[in-house]
C-alpha cells in the first residue's frame, strides 16, 4: 500500500497515511525510503554500483565500508544483486538508502522484514538501532517495532472507500 501511495509523485501520502494527523517537515529535511520491492536493483551490475549510484562523488571505498556493515563483503559486493538473496537485496537497498548525501534524516520502511531470514532482522534491527534519524516503519512485525522502541503506533484500517487511523502512544 505504501509503495503505490508514495509512488504518486509530490507527497500524496500524508493524507491517506496520516489522515487528519499533521506532520510538518520543512522542504529541508532528507528524506529515505526503502520500499517492499527492490526493482530498482535490477539495473545494477554489482552491489557497490548500486550503492554509489546513490551518492558518486563518494569513494568506492566508502561503499565498501558499508555494505561490510550489511555483511555484503568482498566479491559479494562485486556481484550483480540479481544474483542476491531476498535479505542480501534489502541490505543492499538499505545501504544504498543510507549512502545517499545529504543523509536522510527522515527514513520511510515499508514492511523491511519481508522475505528476510531471522539473522537478517537482527542486523536490520542493529543498523536501525544506530540510526539517529526519525523513522516511520509500515509493518506487521511486532517483534521488529518491540525491539526498535517504537514510541507511537499509527493503525490503518479501511471500510470500504474511507481510511482511518488510529493513533496510539505506545
Amino acid at each position: 500500500l505504501l509503495a503505490r501511495i508514495l509512488g504518486a509523485g509530490s507527497e500524496p501520502w500524508r493524507d491517506a497515511v496520516l489522515g487528519d494527523v499533521s506532520l510538518d517537515l520543512p522542504p529541508s529535511v532528507p528524506t529515505g525510503l526503502l520500499a517492499q520491492r527492490l526493482d530498482e536493483l535490477d539495473g545494477f551490475g554489482s552491489a557497490i554500483e548500486a550503492v554509489r549510484d546513490a551518492a558518486p562523488q563518494r569513494t568506492p571505498h566508502d561503499a565498501r565500508a558499508l555494505l561490510a556493515r550489511f555483511l555484503i563483503r568482498g566479491d559479494r559486493a562485486d556481484q550483480s544483486p540479481l544474483t542476491m538473496s531476498g535479505g542480501e537485496r534489502f541490505r543492499v537497498a538499505l545501504a544504498r538508502t543510507l549512502f545517499t548525501d545529504p543523509a536522510p534524516q527522515f527514513l520511510v520502511l515499508d514492511e523491511p522484514t519481508n522475505n528476510l531470514d531471522l539473522a537478517s532482522v537482527e542486523q536490520l534491527i542493529e543498523a536501525l538501532d544506530d540510526y539517529r534519524g526519525a523513522l516511520l516503519i509500515v509493518t506487521h512485525d511486532e517483534h521488529l517495532a518491540a525491539e526498535l522502541r517504537v514510541t507511537r503506533r499509527w493503525r490503518l484500517s479501511r471500510g470500504g472507500a474511507t481510511l482511518s487511523v488510529d493513533d496510539e502512544a505506545v
